[in-house]
């Protein structure tokens, strides 16, 4: 998945897709400190993705976008997709090395942050990605997540957002290997045990990549 870095253009859609579905991502700033979150991503009208998250005001790393309000603060997200060993003993092929094959996004791009009602906002949107039957509003996510309830747990979070302006997405899952080695190292991850291998397979057959 070597795609374009320029995202003021159209950007990929495969890049939204993989962030959507591997959303647990790795924000990476500047002093080299990193946050695991869950991500939202989104395509305005401007054709630009934008990622938007929140973590604890206790974790010090967001008051480095506080501290630059009147400029832009870069940053990047990592996102993680599946991955697996792979054994030279798996290709057809001699001679062989074992390998590492895997699938990752990096965005690179600046960010700000949310007020409380944006951040609340983001909160419930990204509530409603996994559970989609709580609607804002509706009788079941009131009695979950009372209003009163809501209002002080909001205070003790910080939500931002980036505006994506580079993405470095790479798959790198055997693709130029001959059809034979692609098809071998295929078939013994969808045999293997470990849940790793499995999940790297399914995700080829998805992408219809390195599946021989």
């Amino acid at each position: 998945m070597y795609l374009p870095k320029n995202l003021t253009m159209t950007p990929n859609s495969a890049v939204r897709s993989f962030i959507s579905q591997y959303n647990f991502g790795a924000l990476i700033t500047s002093d080299l400190r990193t946050t695991q979150l869950p991500f939202m991503v989104e395509e305005p009208k401007d054709g630009r993705l934008v990622l938007t998250a929140h973590m604890a005001k206790a974790n010090s790393q967001w008051k480095q976008f506080e501290s630059s309000a009147d400029s832009k603060v870069n940053a990047s997200v990592l996102f993680a997709g599946p991955h697996a060993y792979i054994s030279p003993t798996w290709y057809q092929s001699r001679p062989a090395v074992s390998t590492w094959n895997y699938a990752s996004v990096q965005c690179f791009g600046s960010v700000t942050l949310l007020d409380e009602a944006a951040t609340l906002d983001a909160v419930y949107k990204l509530t409603q990605q996994f559970e989609p039957s709580l609607e804002r509003g509706a009788k079941a996510i009131e009695a979950l997540m009372p209003e009163e309830y809501v209002n002080k747990l909001i205070k003790a979070v910080v939500g931002f957002e980036m505006v994506v302006e580079t993405v470095e997405a790479k798959e790198k899952l055997g693709q130029h290997k001959s059809n034979v080695d692609q098809a071998s190292v295929f078939n013994a991850l969808t045999k293997s045990e470990s849940l790793d291998a499995q999940a790297l397979a399914a995700y080829m057959v998805t992408r219809n990549t390195g599946t021989g």
